[in-house]
């Protein structure tokens, strides 16, 4: 006799599921890291990148979080990565946003979040540097930096402070200069 199917059920084996999350897109970037959105499991959004997305994710992942991560020397965390389209529409992001083509990673280390960003700015490639949500010393909340694997990397600067939660964007050195 034949069970029928449960409603729920996934397509693919548990198992596979399992191994697929736990694969490493970088030395210390995991795909279930990578994907991962508090957002997307309350609202079940999908957020499965595409092969190309991926393919962005794994060029960031090594290019950018693993080199800092190593400069470092301390465990970071990824609190957005990859983004569908239909998850950066529900938490009010970009239409343009790289997060949905897979080239843009936000890293947050609550004491070294200005470290990330300096060390970014100093000794990587990259197409977008945002230090986001700066407290008064000077730390940001956290850093948001994109690359692109093909084209060219604006090597673009900026600051973005939070007012009544819409962000404007400063760039780095008029910033830098209005601090003092």
């Amino acid at each position: 006799m034949i069970k029928p199917k449960p409603k729920n059920s996934s397509p693919v084996p548990k198992w596979d599921c399992f191994f697929h999350l736990m694969t490493k897109i970088s030395q210390y970037v995991s795909y279930a890291e990578a994907i991962k959105s508090q957002t997307a499991e309350r609202k079940n959004i999908v957020n499965t990148p595409s092969t190309e997305a991926l393919e962005n994710m794994k060029y960031v992942a090594k290019n950018v979080f693993d080199k800092v991560r190593r400069h470092l020397g301390v465990p970071l965390f990824v609190s957005s990565f990859y983004r569908s389209p239909q998850l950066n529409k529900a938490i009010g992001g970009s239409p343009t946003s790289q997060h949905c083509k897979g080239e843009a990673i936000d890293i947050d280390h609550p004491k070294l979040n200005k470290k990330v960003f300096d060390y970014i700015r100093k000794n990587l490639t990259f197409d977008q540097l945002i230090g986001e949500a700066p407290d008064e010393d000077g730390n940001f909340g956290w850093v948001h930096v994109s690359l692109k694997r093909e084209g060219n990397n604006r090597g673009e600067v900026l600051v973005a402070e939070f007012i009544n939660g819409k962000a404007k964007y400063i760039k780095y050195e008029d910033w830098k200069h209005g601090r003092k």
